[in-house]
């Protein structure tokens, strides 16, 4: 890493880091249900709870 770089400011950090979790959930969520439809046709769960 670049010695010069400076440390960035902490709202910034947690505000990437918030980003990144969102964005690694969502894939997780995406495929989780793809994986669930390829299944025998069945409804995913959180569907199937919902009233």
């Amino acid at each position: 890493m670049n010695q010069d770089m400076k440390p960035m400011e902490p709202k910034y950090r947690t505000l990437i880091q918030a980003v990144a979790i969102l964005l690694v959930l969502s894939v997780v969520v995406l495929m989780h249900e793809k994986d669930n439809a390829a299944k025998s046709g069945d409804r995913p769960v959180a569907e199937a709870k919902a009233p």
